[in-house]
C-alpha cells in the first residue's frame, strides 16, 4: 500500500492499495473520522503517488502500465471522469505534486540519455518546460514537493546509488540553493504548513530519524 495523502482541509485521506493479491494498485479515498472507503480507480495498471490540488477538488496521480512511459492522470473529488493530462517522456515510474491549480511537477527524462530532473506540466495544454538542471555527474533530479506557500519546491538530488542532498527550487527567480550538502540518504520529506521547514527522514546519525531544515 502507498503512503496516503492527507486532503488539504485534513478531513479525507487518499492512499493507493490492491483489492487483491496480484491485482493492480488502485486509489481509495476515505474520511480521516472513520467510515466505508470509497474506490477511485479500477484500471488494470498500477495506480499509485495520489496529490490534492491546492482547492482540495482534484487528485492528480501515476498510472503506471509494466515498463511503458507513465501516465499522468487527474480526477475529480468526490468522484467524475479522470482525464489525461500528459505522459511522461521515458520514466516508467515518477512522483509528482502541484505547483499551482493548473500546474503540476514530476520527475522523467527528456531523453533516455539525459538526467532526471523536474519538469512542470500545463495540466489544460499539456505543455511541458524543464524546472532544473541536474549536475552532470550525478544521477539527477527526484521527488518534487511543492511548498504549501507555492513559492518554493524541494527536490533530491542523488549523488550516486545511496546519497543524496535536498536541493530548493524558488519558483520565482528558477535559483536552485542546496539544503544539504553531506549526501546522506534522504528518502523522505515534507513540509511545515508555514512553508518554512523541511523535514526529513535521513541516516545521518547512524540509525534513520527525523531531522529539519529551515529554508530561511
Amino acid at each position: 500500500m502507498d503512503g496516503g495523502r492527507l486532503s488539504p482541509d485534513g478531513s479525507q485521506i487518499v492512499y493507493t492499495m490492491q483489492a487483491r493479491p496480484g491485482a493492480g494498485e488502485d486509489l481509495y479515498l476515505r474520511p480521516v473520522a472513520g467510515g466505508a472507503p470509497m474506490r477511485l480507480t479500477s484500471d488494470p495498471a498500477n495506480d499509485y503517488g495520489a496529490a490534492w490540488s491546492p482547492q482540495g477538488d482534484r487528485i492528480a496521480f501515476v498510472r503506471q502500465d509494466g515498463h511503458e512511459p507513465c501516465s499522468i492522470i487527474v480526477t475529480p473529488i468526490p468522484g467524475g471522469p479522470e482525464r489525461a493530462v500528459a505522459r511522461c517522456e521515458t520514466a516508467d515510474y515518477t512522483r509528482l505534486t502541484w505547483i499551482d491549480e493548473r500546474t503540476l511537477a514530476i520527475s522523467d527524462h527528456p531523453a533516455p540519455e539525459e538526467l532526471r530532473r523536474i519538469r512542470a506540466i500545463d495540466i489544460e495544454t499539456g505543455a511541458v518546460r524543464d524546472l532544473t538542471t541536474p549536475t552532470p555527474g550525478t544521477f539527477g533530479d527526484n521527488d518534487p514537493q511543492a511548498s504549501p506557500d507555492g513559492r518554493y519546491l524541494v527536490f533530491r538530488r542523488s549523488i550516486m546509488h545511496g546519497a543524496d542532498d535536498l536541493y530548493l527550487l524558488d519558483l520565482g527567480s528558477g535559483e536552485e540553493r542546496p539544503l544539504t550538502t553531506d549526501g546522506w540518504k534522504a528518502p523522505g520529506y515534507v513540509w511545515s504548513a508555514d512553508s518554512r521547514h523541511v523535514f526529513f527522514s535521513s541516516n545521518r546519525d547512524g540509525g534513520f530519524g527525523l531531522w529539519t531544515v529551515d529554508v530561511e
